[in-house]
């Protein structure tokens, strides 16, 4: 495996574990908003602030790899 292919692959496993990580978070909020037991205001400018981060990131990490082939959900990934 050639260095360019092995760095790509190890950026898209930190920007799938930073997309788990946020969606984990933003869940939680949802579920904190839905109970109403916090303050529903302070939930919901979290939860955007994690959307615009998300997208901020993603963004960024596409705009890096522009040549990056995304895979096909039927190829097997292989780290």
């Amino acid at each position: 495996m050639d260095t360019k292919s092995f760095s790509a692959k190890k950026v898209m496993a930190m920007f799938l574990y930073q997309v788990t990580e946020w969606m984990e978070e933003r869940t939680s909020l949802r579920k904190a908003l839905i109970s109403g037991i916090d303050d529903p205001g302070q939930l919901q400018f979290r939860i955007d602030q994690l959307d615009a981060q998300l997208y901020s990131q993603a963004e960024r990490w596409k705009n890096s790899f522009p040549s990056l082939e995304i895979p096909h959900v039927e190829d097997e990934i292989r780290f």
